[in-house]
């Protein structure tokens, strides 16, 4: 699977790895899965590591996933999200969602995990 996660129940923080290629319905699958996890509407911090993801989505396919099932999921309750990059394209993804998502999540692209997790964890 391109896109695995787990939720930290202690740290209120769902940990997403991303590898290999990531296309529009890859994402879609694995946001499906997280929004239908129950203890998903529990935790309202992600930390998405696309460090070793192939990015294989435009940005029109971004913006429909994130009009289409993002932003229903997350409703009304502010998000907070990290994501670590490495590649150009990665930050370049990242910045799109970050313009498309702005009306529910405040987020941050990183280039290591440690300070990614130290930001997402500040009040």
């Amino acid at each position: 699977m391109p896109i695995s996660y787990t939720i930290d129940r202690q740290q209120g923080v769902i940990f997403a790895t991303w590898k290999g290629e990531v296309t529009a319905e890859v994402l879609a699958r694995h946001w499906a899965t997280v929004f239908a996890d129950p203890e998903f509407k529990m935790v309202r911090r992600t930390l998405a590591d696309v460090r070793e993801a192939t990015v294989s989505f435009s940005g029109a396919e971004l913006a429909r996933l994130v009009e289409t099932m993002a932003a229903p999921a997350v409703g009304e309750t502010r998000w907070k999200a990290a994501i670590v990059v490495s590649q150009t394209a990665q930050f370049g993804m990242s910045r799109q969602f970050h313009v498309f998502a702005s009306l529910f999540t405040e987020d941050a692209i990183f280039f290591e995990r440690e300070p990614a997790l130290s930001w997402l964890l500040a009040p």
